[in-house]
């Protein structure tokens, strides 16, 4: 059986012994820092930092460098790769480096250097580098209108090693912890669409209104719709597969996960939109999925679309992924280096209130969309086809006798015509 396991073995390294920090700020201050808003993403695996971020510019100019810049705990800059010559505009720019930073805490921020001036676009988070990390995620987020300017991003530009740009030194402000998101807005439309659509043909719309016991899914039912992973683990080693997790019950899909007999027992389940259980995805689609999931530590969900052939180049698309203690995010994974992302994003949207999370994929791009607002699009469009998979995640953390409830009211999908 065909699933998307092994492209999954990189989204739970860096959950598993990570510490993410994600921030998504807005500038603040007078001169050039007024000039542009901005995000910031943070992850640590061990002394191993990758970042991610954003910059929209209020006019069109280019920086010598650009990116996120560090300082330690004593407020001394840090050096760590920046990108040359970035041209920024009105159209979100992502921005992505990777490099190595001794342990210790440190903060950041999204930086700039335009002419001579360097801008340090706001004092955004604390994240804390250690060689044993621990889970840890903070989100804020841009407002509904910078989501709305940043709606459209191109890939992110050619990584420059550490040698490639001085060591800034930003002038922060003293740093403040981020905000706690706010509770998520009821979205206006929460009734399963059927139907087509301008340029869509609807190939599923499911509802979930035959119950079935814990165990029995997908059933006689649902079989020629839905298949589940069963009696395997994640690359990482947890959670186990196990359909005896999940039940069908008051117009909801639901997969109980929970930590017992010595392991974490979680859920894959995958749509068949051919409609007779047969296997295969689409080469573009549109999919909308009415989801929520309880706050159980150390777990988290990914609904994503995956390669058919199981094979990560081929793409990665996730419009709904990330830990149950942080606000849902969105990735769309480069096909020439899958492990990293050509667009991110963090949305205000938390798990624990329900959310319709959405994605369009065509051959011109990628667009995410959150309750119905557009949220980010990339350029980078996988051409192979993808197939849709539901799926709890869980780190390594020691077994705690944890439980709560991934629910799914309704999933729809529709083929490109």
């Amino acid at each position: 059986m065909s699933s998307r396991n092994h492209g999954l073995q990189a989204l739970v390294a860096a959950f598993v012994v990570t510490v993410v920090c994600v921030v998504l700020l807005a500038l603040h201050g007078s001169g050039a820092d007024s000039a542009f808003r901005a995000s910031a993403a943070v992850t640590s695996v061990a002394r191993d930092v990758t970042v991610d971020a954003v910059i929209i510019a209020r006019r069109a100019t280019t920086a010598e460098y650009a990116g996120v810049c560090f300082s330690d705990a004593d407020g001394r800059a840090v050096d760590f790769p920046l990108q040359r010559d970035v041209r920024l505009s009105t159209v979100a720019v992502p921005l992505q480096s990777r490099g190595t930073l001794p342990a210790g805490r440190y903060t950041f921020a999204a930086c700039a250097r335009v002419g001579d001036t360097w801008s340090s676009l706001g004092a955004v988070g604390r994240i804390d580098v250690a060689d044993d990390a621990v889970l840890h995620t903070v989100s804020t987020a841009l407002t509904t209108a910078q989501q709305r300017l940043a709606a459209i991003a191109s890939p992110a530009a050619t990584t420059v090693g550490p040698s490639a740009a001085p060591t800034p030194a930003p002038s922060t402000a003293p740093p403040t912890e981020p905000a706690t998101p706010a509770p998520a807005q009821t979205p206006v439309d929460t009734t399963l669409p059927v139907g087509d659509l301008p340029g869509w043909r609807q190939v599923l719309a499911e509802d979930f209104s035959t119950p079935l016991a814990e165990g029995k899914f997908p059933g006689r039912h649902y079989r020629d719709q839905w298949l589940a992973y069963d009696g395997f683990t994640n690359p990482s080693g947890t959670p186990l597969y196990d359909r005896d997790v999940t039940s069908v019950h008051d117009g909801l899909l639901d997969v109980r996960v929970r930590e017992e007999d010595g392991a974490a027992r979680g859920a894959g389940i995958v749509a068949q939109v051919n409609g007779d259980g047969t296997w295969g995805g689409r080469v573009y689609g549109r999919y909308s999925v009415r989801l929520r999931f309880d706050a159980v530590p150390e777990w988290g969900a990914a609904v994503l679309l995956w390669s058919d052939r199981n094979e990560w180049h081929d793409g990665e698309i996730d419009f709904a992924e990330g830990g149950t203690d942080a606000t849902i995010g969105s990735y769309n994974h480069r096909l020439d280096d899958p492990t990293q992302n050509a667009l991110a994003v963090q949305t205000t949207a938390r798990w624990q209130d329900w959310h319709v999370a959405t994605v369009e994929w065509t051959a011109s791009g990628v667009t995410f969309l959150m309750d119905g607002e557009v949220t980010g699009h990339s350029t980078v469009s996988p051409s192979q086809p993808l197939h849709l998979a539901i799926q709890t995640i869980r780190t390594t953390a020691p077994l705690a006798g944890r439980t709560g409830h991934l629910q799914v009211d309704w999933v729809a999908a529709w083929e490109a015509v």
